[in-house]
């Protein structure tokens, strides 16, 4: 696993580059929705004392389907986005 670290909308954000589905919610957050509309994911992942996490889908046009994201907030104050494990 190749975790790159990247800057979105302030927040300091790891993600594992050889994800398709990371890329894809990289790119969501950072591209496709605004500031504001990110910050709420941001700010769902800070507010949960249980598991410090957000959950969000990706709709993805180019035939990709659906991706399954989760972002976590770390001890550290950044924060983890990876594909979602179902249980």
């Amino acid at each position: 696993m190749a975790t790159k670290e990247i800057e979105i909308h302030g927040h300091k954000v790891k993600y594992d580059e050889e994800s398709e589905s990371a890329k894809r919610g990289v790119h969501y957050l950072k591209d496709k929705i605004n500031r504001e509309e990110a910050r709420v994911f941001f700010d769902d992942a800070k507010r949960d004392r249980t598991n410090h996490t957000s959950h969000f889908e990706v709709h993805d046009h180019h035939g990709d389907g659906q991706h399954d994201l989760t972002l976590v907030h770390e001890n550290d104050g950044s924060f983890h986005l990876r594909k979602r494990l179902h249980h």
